[in-house]
Formats: C-alpha cells, structure tokens, sequence
C-alpha cells in the first residue's frame, strides 16, 4: 500500500484545498493511506471536516507546540517556527511515506528529511502562475527560497511537477529546464455539479431572491486577483440596464473589507450579497443566472469547470488560461474593454463562446487515477 503525504500550508478552503478534499474523498483505501499535513494552524473550515470525515488523518504542525494558544511570547514563536520543521522530520522518520506531494508553498520542507534513505518521491502541483509562488530574483522571501529549493530538487532528478494545463506544463519546463512535468486536469466531483438535484427556487428564497430577479454570481477569494472591483463596476453597469439585478459573492479574503466600504460608498448594499467560502457551492451556483469572472491571472480557474457543469454562461477575462473553455457557455472579454461592454456581453444570453475541450476530461475520479498513475512511475 502506498502511503502518501500532502503538504500545503491551510485548509482554509481555496482550489488547493478543495483538490486535496476530493482526492482524499475518491482515492482507494486499499490501495493509498492519506494523511495531510497543514503547516498552519486550525481554521474551523469546512474542508478539514470533509477530510476528516474520509478516515484521512490531518495532523497541524503549528497545533504540536502550544497547541491553539495564540497570545505567544517572541521565543516561543520561534520555537513554534523551528519546532514545526522538526515535528515534519519525525512525521516523515515515523510515517514513511512513499509520496510526499506539495502544494502551493515548498519551503525548506523537502530538504530537512532523508529522502534518498527513505526513497521518497516527492511532487508539487502548480495551482497557479509560476510568478505567484517563484522567483529567479536574489532577495530574502519565500518566492525565491521556494525557486532554489525546488531548482535543487529538480537538478537532483527528485521532484516531478504536476501542471494542470498544457499551456503551464510547458511554461514549467522551461522555467525549471526538466521534463518531468505532467499534465493532470483540474477535476472535480462531477456527480455534485448537476442543476437538477437542486431547488433552484427553494435556494433562492433562502438567499432573500425573487425568482423573477437577475443574479449575478461569483466564487472566489477576496483578492487582487479576482478582481472585484471590476465585478463591481460591470455590476453596476448591469444595475442601469436591469434594475432587478443581484450580486452573489462567496468567499473570504484580505480584500473583502475594501470591497464592502466600496458596495456602501456605491449605495448598492441591498443589491450585493456575501457569503464565506461553504460547502454549498453547486446548490448556490443552480441560483445564478449568469458568472462573471474578470480575474487578473489564474492557473487555471477550476471554479468554471463548476459553473459549466451547472450550465451557467461564464463571462471571463482574456488573462483566464484558455483550458477552461469546455463549452460553449465561455464568452471572454478583454480587460481592456470597458464595465459597459462587459455588462452587455453578460446579459445578452445569444453571445456564446467556442469550446476548445471536453468537459468530461475534468472528472475528478479520472484526475485521482492519473495521479496514482504517477505516484507509481
């Protein structure tokens, strides 16, 4: 039986999180034993208790030494730093895993073990664009300390990179000069993602929306990258053309704060309705009428392979990497374009897109065996 680490730094309930959460939930028991491994400490997410509930066992590195106390004193702190290295160390001496398989973060995790006497193969998914998380550029932060680490891993033919589209597989293997880069599509649970097991009248009553109402949706962190100022100023935009249009936003982040001082400064607060991150998500989007998504960049944007299913026309920007497009409920738009054009775009339904793929590749039960698949090269 194959015995496999994942390492990411939260379960707070992002992408990374949720692809951990399912492949605990589809990977076979009889054949891998998961345990995760969070550098931070608890969040109280619904993505932890969803771990949990497969028999997984999660193990907080931050809760080890001073469990949950958080009012610290600056020695412990750095003793709470170094000593979750040293309980990663134990972890791996006593667990011997055959995989360990990170995400997001690298850190100076990696080396700190024996991996060549334990014969451990080690792999790191890229969950968005290479300059979100490295870095060629000397300096004293984690981008770069991440960059070296992984660099040496890769000249020491010890780590494989998992891209989840082509387009970022082969931005990896020039980044990092290797050919062991592997495509593995971002899946999902494709069985949750069908409009006809929800209510869609029933989900909007509960949400405080008429049926006759326009709702607009996104899900996404509350940050630079989503680009929710500009969801703001298409929505307003659609405001003017249909007065009985909502906004749904659902998520959390660093940004939400601005955001809401911008709905009041807008006076649209009984237009806009925000929600944390949940585990509702495909009952939510079966309320939607359309999505918009003018993100920055992404890696990927596996929330519209979601939306897709849910058969929402999706309005993205031209910065989202064109694996999404699986239907053709994808109409891009440029970021240059102004909120105008967008909001005509979003509410006009005969303007459709071009599929340039096949939704059914994004089963995340194909996703898990092409995993395995790797873990046993």
């Amino acid at each position: 039986m194959k015995k496999i680490i994942h390492l990411i730094p939260t379960l707070e309930g992002g992408g990374a999180e949720t692809m951990i959460k399912d492949y605990a939930a589809l990977t076979d028991r009889n054949t891998c034993e998961i345990i995760v491994v969070v550098w931070s400490g608890k969040k109280k997410s619904y993505v932890e208790n969803e771990i949990l509930a497969t028999k997984c066992k999660v193990i907080f590195l931050q809760e080890l030494r001073y469990g949950e106390k958080s009012n610290l004193s600056i020695l412990e702190r750095v003793y709470r730093k170094i000593g979750r290295y040293i309980d990663f160390r134990h972890i791996v001496n006593s667990e011997k895993p055959d995989v360990i398989h990170m995400h997001l973060r690298i850190g100076i995790y990696p080396i700190i073990i024996p991996y060549k006497k334990l014969g451990i193969k080690y792999f790191y998914t890229v969950h968005n664009v290479l300059d979100r998380y490295f870095t060629k550029k000397i300096g004293l932060n984690s981008k770069y300390l991440d960059y070296r680490v992984a660099k040496y891993l890769s000249g020491k033919d010890r780590i494989s990179f998992i891209a989840l589209h082509e387009g970022l597989n082969e931005e990896i293997r020039s980044y990092f000069n290797t050919d062991a880069v592997y495509t593995v599509n971002n899946g999902i649970r494709m069985e949750r993602f069908v409009p006809e097991l929800y209510n869609r009248n029933e989900i909007r009553g509960a949400l405080g929306i008429r049926p006759q109402d326009y709702l607009v949706g996104n899900v996404g962190s509350f940050s630079e990258q989503k680009n929710h100022g500009m969801i703001l100023d298409v929505f307003c935009d659609v405001i003017k053309r249909r007065p009985d249009s909502k906004l749904l936003l659902v998520g959390r982040g660093v940004e939400r704060p601005k955001i809401e001082a911008r709905i009041k400064k807008l006076n649209i607060e009984d237009k806009v309705i925000i929600l944390e991150n949940r585990d509702d998500v495909p009952a939510l989007m079966s309320a939607m009428d359309v999505f918009l998504f003018p993100s920055k960049w992404e890696g990927f944007g596996n929330v519209l392979i979601e939306a897709q299913c849910m058969g929402l026309r999706c309005i993205i920007s031209d910065r989202v990497p064109e694996a999404v497009r699986l239907t053709n409920l994808v109409v891009v738009r440029s970021l240059e374009d102004s909120p105008s054009e967008w909001a005509e775009t979003l509410l006009d339904n005969t303007i459709l897109g071009s599929p340039i793929g096949k939704l059914e590749d994004y089963d995340m039960r194909k996703s898990v065996d092409k995993l395995i698949e790797l873990y046993e090269m």
